[in-house]
């Protein structure tokens, strides 16, 4: 009986001890494991070239036979040219695969990178419809939708709830382009749309197949 007395005592201290568990992350900082396959690297330099350049038969040879255009099976060259009307020389794709580009990413396993890290390293503790990633380093959080508006708090890439939604990607937001957010304590204010992203924004996979890296899908939403 004493024994079993002073094992529970023993237990009790011991939880009460015990540090905390963590709770959720507050920020997402930029990732990019590029670095660890150099074949991928010189891909991703030669894609964002062409990117630059508005190379459409450039752009075509890096992509899949078969990539992945939707969730709900769009596959194929055919399926990308027509979503991206490619033959436009205002086609979106430009921008929109440049944003992917410069956000990092990481591996899964050797032959897959997925990017941008704000999609492929995303917080399960945060609702993909419900929060935004800070991917600015200079961004803030101002009191009213306007550039010359008192700060309410910097930040350092710090997850935000969105309040109210521009409702647009990225890559497409212009200066006069505010969302409505909340931090994790509480603070509210505005933060303009090109300084935050979504995880459920535009991203990319990439494989390495029979030696050679490709555009294996690209494609926004849940």
């Amino acid at each position: 009986m004493i024994t079993r007395l002073l094992l529970a005592l023993s237990f009790v201290v011991l939880a009460a001890g015990a540090a905390p568990a963590p709770g959720p992350v507050e920020r997402l900082q930029p990732r990019d494991e590029a670095a660890e396959d150099p074949s991928f690297v010189a891909f991703r330099s030669k894609l964002q070239a062409i990117v630059e350049k508005k190379d459409v038969r450039g752009l075509r040879g890096a992509i899949a036979e078969d990539i992945l255009n939707s969730f709900g099976g769009g596959r194929g060259v055919d399926a990308f040219n027509n979503a991206w009307k490619l033959d436009n020389p205002q086609s979106a794709i430009w921008p929109s695969l440049a944003g992917v580009l410069r956000l990092g990413g990481q591996f899964g396993g050797t032959k897959v990178f997925t990017a941008p890290y704000v999609f492929a390293s995303w917080p399960r503790d945060y609702g993909r419809l419900d929060y935004v990633a800070v991917t600015d380093a200079q961004a803030v959080i101002r009191a009213a939708p306007d550039a010359g508006s008192a700060v309410v708090r910097r930040l350092d890439h710090d997850l935000l709830e969105v309040i109210q939604s521009a409702s647009m990607p990225q890559h497409e937001a212009g200066p006069d382009d505010w969302n409505e957010v909340k931090d994790r304590n509480g603070n509210r204010g505005f933060i303009p749309v090109r300084d935050v992203r979504s995880p459920l924004d535009f991203r990319a996979t990439f494989e390495k197949r029979n030696g050679k890296w490709v555009i294996a899908s690209f494609m926004s939403g849940e």
